[in-house]
C-alpha cells in the first residue's frame, strides 16, 4: 500500500484498519517531480517547440 503521508492516510482509524490487516505502507513523499515522468517529457516537448 502507498500512501503519501496526508492526513487522511494517517489518521487513526486507516492506521488501525492497516495493523489489523497487517498492510504494510510504502513510504511515498508527498511530492516528487522524479516520480512524476510526464513532468520530463513535457520539458522535452516544450524544448522542440522553441
Amino acid at each position: 500500500f502507498m500512501h503519501d503521508n496526508a492526513r487522511i492516510h494517517t489518521a487513526q482509524v486507516v492506521a488501525n484498519f492497516m495493523a489489523n490487516h497487517e498492510i504494510q505502507p510504502i513510504e511515498w513523499p508527498p511530492y516528487s517531480p522524479d516520480l512524476n515522468p510526464i513532468k520530463h517529457l513535457w520539458w522535452h516537448l516544450k524544448k522542440l517547440l522553441h
